[in-house]
C-alpha cells in the first residue's frame, strides 16, 4: 500500500512540515487545493506552488477542490505531480480533462465524497488511473473516519474488476481505520502523521498495521 501525507493540518509551520516530510519515506506529499469556490477556503497561490515544491523530491498526489480545475493543471504539469485528484461535476468536461491530463504524462483521478452516491460516476471508471474515496467530508485536517464512506469503497473494489484504475482513501486514517480500508491501493493520512513530534515512526505505525 502507498502511503501519502498530507500536510492540510500540521504542529508545524508549512516549510519545516514540507522539509520534515522530505526526511521520511513516505510514498508522496499530498496537497489539497482550495481556491475559495468549492471549499470556502484559499490556501495556495497558483504562481508561488512550483517555488515552493521545488527542492521536495517527493511525487506530489494533488487533490484539487476547487471549481473549474482545469484552469490550474498546466502548472501542475510542470511540477514533480504524479495524480491529480479533482471533483467531476466541478469541471466543465471532465473526461476532456482526464485525456488531458494524461496526454501530459500524469495519472488522472476522480474524487468521490461520502455523502455522494459512487453509482453516479460510473462512467469515468473506464477512463481514470485512480478514484479517491474521501472518508470525510473535504476542507478541513483532523476530522474522523466516517464509516460510511466504506459504501462507496466496497462498491468501488467491486467495479474495479476488469479496470485497472488504483483505489485511494483519505480522511481520518490512523492506525485503526488503516485497517478498514487494507485492501486499498494507496491512503492519504494527515494530521495523524504531521501532528506527531515524529513523522517517521507514525508512517512506519501505519505500514506495520497494514502488513501485519
Amino acid at each position: 500500500m502507498k502511503i501519502t501525507a498530507s500536510y492540510l493540518k500540521s504542529k508545524y509551520n508549512l516549510e519545516e512540515t514540507l522539509n520534515r516530510l522530505a526526511q521520511t519515506d513516505v510514498d508522496a506529499i499530498h496537497l489539497d487545493l482550495m481556491d475559495g469556490t468549492y471549499i470556502p477556503i484559499t490556501n495556495f497561490d497558483i504562481k508561488k506552488l512550483p517555488y515552493l515544491f521545488k527542492d521536495i523530491n517527493k511525487p506530489l498526489d494533488v487533490h484539487l477542490m476547487l471549481d473549474n480545475p482545469h484552469r490550474y493543471v498546466d502548472t501542475l504539469y510542470e511540477m514533480n505531480t504524479n495524480i491529480i485528484f479533482f471533483h467531476p461535476k466541478r469541471a466543465m468536461d471532465a473526461i476532456n480533462l482526464i485525456e488531458d491530463i494524461r496526454e501530459h504524462y500524469k495519472k488522472a483521478g476522480i474524487v468521490i465524497n461520502p455523502d455522494e452516491d459512487i453509482k453516479d460516476y460510473k462512467e469515468y471508471l473506464d477512463y481514470v488511473d485512480a478514484v479517491l474515496i474521501m472518508s470525510v467530508m473535504p476542507g478541513h485536517g483532523g476530522q474522523k473516519f466516517m464509516r460510511k464512506a466504506l459504501i462507496n469503497y466496497e462498491f468501488i473494489k467491486m467495479e474495479k474488476r476488469g479496470r485497472f484504475y488504483d483505489i485511494y482513501v483519505d480522511g481520518g486514517i490512523n492506525e485503526e481505520t488503516i485497517t478498514f480500508v487494507s485492501q486499498a491501493d494507496g491512503i492519504i493520512s494527515g494530521s495523524y502523521i504531521c501532528e506527531a513530534d515524529d513523522f517517521q515512526q507514525q508512517i512506519d505505525n501505519l505500514r506495520a498495521k497494514v502488513n501485519s
